[in-house]
């Protein structure tokens, strides 16, 4: 009894519990809702929403999930966790929410090195590229609301490298969704360009050779936040 009390205290304290089958599992569970109930034993109690039994494959633990690679159990991030990280980043990319290109830098430098040092472990190059597609057409999406008149937008894109013709055919266009998945401002507002005037992406956080090597720690992220960029033209319209 002594040795199933020792094999289920992770169970309470926030902690995966392997067991080799199904059944084994649930009775670790019992026991330790029993000595809980019953103050067998002064442990935590036991959260009942999040106490599972379930194949390894789905598993929710601190925003960390499990996926099965070629006989190798892997971590991946959560679908939760994704959800709610594309909800943040949507609210510091809204473009009514009152914020300025400097401060909209410094919010998305500090939640997304801070998520990435977090979810460093997992296995999300794939989630890195498609959330940072969509992350640089929102970012285009405030730059173009941020220039307002058609005659300021015209002004930006030939200062951005937009020939006349092309700079005046674009700034009458409504839409600001729709424009920001246009040629005209993935040529004036390019990854390049996003990344030389201070935006970042998920995939920028992300140390050289990852997932092999370490994460980055907190000196290198505030280097990144406060770094000092030679902006070329057309970049300090962004």
């Amino acid at each position: 009894m002594q040795a199933r009390m020792q094999k289920t205290w992770s169970q309470g304290n926030d902690c995966p519990q392997r067991d080799r089958t199904e059944s084994e599992g649930y009775e670790g569970v019992q026991t330790y809702i029993w000595m809980t109930e019953d103050n067998v034993v002064e442990v935590p109690k036991v959260n009942k929403e999040k106490t599972v039994v379930s194949y390894v494959r789905g598993v929710k633990y601190l925003g960390y999930s499990y996926y099965i690679n070629k006989g190798k159990c892997l971590l991946t991030v959560h679908p939760k966790a994704k959800a709610k990280m594309r909800r943040h980043l949507k609210e510091l990319t809204g473009r009514s929410n009152g914020m300025g290109y400097a401060k909209r830098k410094e919010n998305l430098c500090l939640y997304i090195s801070g998520w990435v040092n977090y979810y460093h472990l997992a296995t999300m190059k794939r989630l890195a590229e498609e959330t940072d597609e969509w992350l640089r057409r929102r970012l285009r999406m405030c730059i173009w609301k941020s220039w307002k008149l058609p005659q300021t937008r015209i002004k930006n894109l030939i200062k951005c490298g937009i020939n006349k013709y092309n700079a005046r055919r674009w700034g009458y266009v409504k839409g600001y969704w729709r424009v920001a998945s246009s040629p005209i401002m993935h040529t004036a507002a390019s990854n390049m360009s996003l990344r030389k005037a201070g935006y970042i992406c998920l995939s920028d956080s992300m140390p050289n050779g990852y997932p092999n090597e370490e994460p980055p720690y907190a000196e290198p992220h505030v280097q990144w936040c406060e770094r000092s960029v030679n902006t070329k033209v057309g970049d300090k319209h962004l």
